[in-house]
């Protein structure tokens, strides 16, 4: 992962993760970097200030297919178990997606490193997660909204048709009179407000 500063547009970082970067978010204040890489079912965290990673976490009681390394190989969606990632607002809680087995895992982001708590089964396969506006729902792009502090599935996303929305690409907006006034984009970074994780040095 390479970081560069926007004056003079030059890199000024590389970060190396143990494989090919895909969906990633950050913290609060830009210190850490959560960040899904191929062929793990989890994460890896790296401390942005010395581009080391500091933890490598991977989900526990959901296998791979048995026979993903052979040929025919299963189809892995995005080539990637886990393409999708996002902190809740208070950064007290990571959620990723589980392309393979139809689950959205949740940790708990105020231990390091985080603890896998809890999973939630998805009406279809999870590859993108959107935290609402306010902080209170999870759109996945399964379809499913879930409510983040019940960890509940209390909607469909559905177009003017009826049909079920398996979208990546989601923005919560607010319009007030006409002008659009506050939006939140498809990135679940971590909120300024936000209460950050204690944090140990990895092994």
């Amino acid at each position: 992962m390479g970081i560069a500063e926007t004056t003079h547009h030059k890199l000024v970082k590389t970060i190396t993760f143990t494989d090919t970067i895909r969906p990633f978010v950050l913290n609060h204040d830009s210190s850490l970097n959560y960040a899904n890489i191929n062929n793990l079912l989890g994460f890896e965290i790296a401390d942005v200030a010395t581009g080391k990673i500091i933890h490598h976490v991977e989900v526990t009681g959901f296998g791979w297919p048995k026979n993903w390394q052979t040929s025919p190989r299963p189809r892995i969606p995005h080539g990637c178990p886990s393409h999708g990632i996002a902190l809740t607002p208070d950064e007290r809680e990571v959620w990723i997606v589980d392309g393979i087995n139809q689950y959205i895992h949740i940790f708990d982001n105020t231990q390091m490193p985080p603890r896998q708590i809890d999973s939630i089964k998805t009406m279809a396969g999870p590859y993108w997660i959107t935290i609402s506006l306010d902080g209170t729902l999870a759109y996945v792009s399964s379809g499913d909204v879930i409510e983040i502090k019940s960890r509940k599935i209390v909607g469909t996303m559905k177009d003017e048709y009826g049909r079920r929305m398996l979208s990546e690409k989601l923005l919560d907006m607010v319009f007030e009179n006409g002008p659009l006034t506050q939006v939140v984009n498809q990135f679940g970074n971590g909120s300024a407000k936000a209460v950050p994780a204690r944090r140990a040095s990895g092994k």
